[in-house]
Formats: structure tokens, sequence, C-alpha cells
């Protein structure tokens, strides 16, 4: 937008919220467009002279523009209380001086009801009143249908594996034949065993852990138990990064080959040769960079029965969604990937706009864990 656009009657307090936003590296176009927002939707209104919720609203816009450009979707009441108080002491604006009381009666939905609504409304501004969070409400949209796809996903009914095979399968990638490290056999903690379990019984699991942890073994674990089962005979491999795929796969190829007589166990051999590439979730989803548009969806879904991604802790709101729309196939021929299994480790979370999907996975994944717990008295003492 351009500032020819704007009527020039920018009086002092303007000049000097335009002078922040550009000192804030939005620039004078984010103000502008800011500015004609708040003017649009109070067309009788156009000076903001002895309007004090003007200003307000205005920054509140600012704010959250800010906040999409530093990678998150929201601005949390509190901290749009402080950062308002820090501006208006920074910038001396005439004739404001709210106190908090005021900003949040400024800022609250019965008192700015022509701009801000309760999710669902039209407005452009959304506050959920249960979170105490603002966002526009393209984002606000954005991440409740992320979470629905996230719930949609944990409760699919899958079928459970009989108990014998799985059984079966335990012994076999733990007992008779297990992966090596430094020709040790691998042996899982409870903690690992559980999840290695769960995987069996469900469609989304989750990996949480830093380095060290032993992720990459449980991920071999996991991969090597559901070929056996039948659920990973169309395993893809994907990571936010060509550097985080490239590591994963080799990670995985060099487990597997640790496996003495690997040449003899059909379901291993033929699991290394399904997994021969691992890519980005740029590449898995078909982004087009000179359009700025991905050709996977759910229409156009990937074609797989498993999902594996690394560093899922990564990935941000936006490629989350596309990534689970691309799973729920909705073609007749076709049915959706039945497992996500996500690996990630929530201290590198970057604020609210990646974290909040992974976040949002990892209770479901607890939840689904607990009745996974519920199965273990079941097993073979020997495992």
């Amino acid at each position: 937008m351009s500032q020819e656009l704007i009527p020039d009657n920018l009086n002092a307090n303007l000049l000097m919220i335009q002078q922040w936003a550009i000192n804030e590296d939005l620039g004078s176009g984010l103000f502008f467009r800011a500015l004609e927002l708040i003017r649009s939707m109070k067309p009788g209104e156009m000076e903001f002279n002895q309007k004090p919720d003007l200003y307000v609203m205005l920054i509140l816009v600012l704010l959250l523009e800010k906040e999409e450009q530093d990678g998150r979707i929201c601005i949390s009441q509190n901290d749009f209380l402080d950062s308002f108080i820090e501006i208006q002491s920074l910038l001396q604006l005439d004739p404001l001086n709210c106190s908090k009381n005021d900003l949040c009666d400024f800022i609250s939905i019965s008192r700015a009801d022509w701009l801000i609504g309760p999710p669902g409304s039209k407005l452009p501004l959304i506050l959920d009143s249960k979170t105490g969070l603002y966002y526009f409400r393209k984002s606000w949209q954005l991440e409740d249908s992320t979470k629905s796809l996230i719930l949609k996903k944990a409760n699919v009914p899958i079928q459970v594996p009989d108990e014998n095979l799985l059984f079966q399968a335990l012994e076999d990638i733990l007992l008779r034949h297990p992966v090596r490290f430094k020709e040790k056999a691998l042996s899982l903690n409870p903690e690992q065993f559980l999840a290695l379990f769960s995987a069996a019984h469900s469609s989304l699991l989750l990996l949480s852990g830093g380095p060290g942890t032993g992720k990459t073994a449980i991920t071999v674990c996991l991969l090597r138990l559901l070929k056996r089962l039948g659920l990973a005979n169309q395993p893809m491999l994907a990571a936010p990064t060509g550097r985080a795929a490239k590591r994963m796969l080799e990670s995985i190829s060099a487990s597997l080959k640790s496996i003495r007589n690997l040449d003899s166990l059909d379901a291993d051999r033929e699991l290394l040769e399904n997994i021969e590439t691992s890519q980005t979730l740029h590449r898995l989803l078909g982004f087009h960079p000179g359009l700025g548009q991905f050709q996977a969806h759910e229409y156009a879904p990937l074609e797989a029965d498993l999902l594996l991604v690394d560093e899922a802790s990564m990935i941000d709101l936006s490629l989350m969604h596309r990534l689970l729309r691309a799973m729920d196939s909705q073609l007749p021929y076709l049915p959706p990937v039945q497992k996500l299994v996500l690996l990630g480790d929530s201290r590198q979370l970057p604020p609210v706009n990646a974290g909040a999907p992974f976040i949002d996975l990892a209770i479901e994944a607890n939840r689904i864990h607990e009745e996974s717990a519920k199965r273990l008295d079941r097993l073979p003492k020997q495992l």
C-alpha cells in the first residue's frame, strides 16, 4: 500500500507511530496498511485526535503485524499491555496516558466490537477469551483448522494388530535380530519401549527428546516393527531442511545395516530398499517457488501408509497445516496416510507459531501413550 493512497492528514502522534514502525522494521507499508484497516472499519472517524481507543487499536494491529513478521501468529493480552505501555512511554503520545485498566477496556470485544470479535467472527481481529490471545482472523482460522486436522488424525480408528503377531515381531526386532551400535545389541528403556508399543496402536506418534535420548534407535525399531505388521509397506521420510533429511536417512540406513544376517531378513531388507530417499517437506508437498503454491493437498494427496518427519518441532503452523491436509486423502480410491510419526525436541521450539502444533500433537500423543500403557501387562516377560 503506497502512502499516496492514504489521505495526507497524519497528525504528530501518527507520524511518531509511523517512525516507530519503521524503526521496528515494519516499514511505512505495514503502517499505512494498519492505518487503512482502522479507518476502513471506522469510516466516519477519519481523525484520530481525541480518540485514544483508535491509537490503541492501531498499535494492536501493528504489534500483531510484528508478531507475524517474527514468525508468530498471535499476541497475548499481557504482552500487548506491556508493549503498549513501553511504546506510550517512548513516544510520549499526546493526549494518551492510558493505564492498563484503560487498555483492557479499549481492547475488549464489548468496546471494540467494530474490529475485534470472538472465534468464528468475520471481523479482522479475533480474541480467544479462553487463552487471552489476539489474532488476525486468517491466522486464527489457520490454527483452528490445524488443530482440527490433528484431532482428526489422532482419533482415526485403526485396526489393532493381532497380539501374537505383535509379540512375535517385538521378539524378532529386540531379541533375535536386534539393531547394533558398536557391535552391542540395542536395549530399550521402559519409556522407549512404551513409545514403540504405542506405534502399533495409534495413528499418531510423537517422539520428543534432545540429542542423545535415543530417538534414532526407537525410530529404527518402530520402522522395523511396523514393517513386520504390514503397516509400513510404503513409508516416506521427510524433514524441514535438506540437511536434516539427509542426516535422518543416513542414521536409519546405518542402523539397519548393523543387523546381523540382514540379507536373510526379508522385512528389514525390503525396508532398507523402501527408504532410499528422504526429502524436505517442501519437496514432499510439491512446492512451486515461482507460484508460491503447494501441489499436494487432500485431493492430490501423498501416497504412503507411513510418514516419518524429523525435526517436527521446527515446522511452522502453515507448513504443518499443508502436511496434514496432504495426508488426509478425500479421494475414494486412495486411503489417507495411516500413520504419522513426528520426531522433535521441544527445547528447540520457536515461540508460538511453530510450537503450537507440536504442543497440540504432544498432548494427543501423551493421551495415546496412556491408553497403550494399559496393554503392556499382556506382554511376554522377556520383553
